[in-house]
């Protein structure tokens, strides 16, 4: 039997599904939605990448799932912080999503 091709020590499926799978969901997001990247939906879309890469293929594969989850969320998105809210609010309002996928991935 032939070992799987890896990258980092991470599987090259498990990565590839992953990107593969992100990058459709922000393109559908930009064409079909309002392009914030799902922050507003109750039930991110992300979970379904990382709880499937996490099942699949195990914790590390899944942390990088959760890795990549939370970077295409934020990278160039980062909400402002509301005048309302205090900077401690603001940091779990960023952070909660987040930490549950690396919670799951673990």
């Amino acid at each position: 039997m032939e070992p799987y091709k890896k990258i980092f020590g991470l599987r090259l499926s498990a990565v590839l599904e992953t990107l593969v799978f992100l990058t459709v969901l922000l393109i559908g997001n930009f064409l079909f939605g309002d392009g914030n990247r799902f922050m507003n939906s109750a039930l991110h879309p992300f979970w379904i990448v990382v709880l499937l890469v996490t099942v699949q293929y195990g914790t590390a594969e899944g942390l990088f799932a959760a890795a990549a989850s939370t970077f295409f969320l934020y990278a160039y998105n980062v909400p402002y912080q509301l005048a309302t809210e205090t900077t401690f609010d603001y940091e779990v309002r960023l952070g909660f999503t987040p930490s549950l996928w690396f919670i799951a991935a673990f």
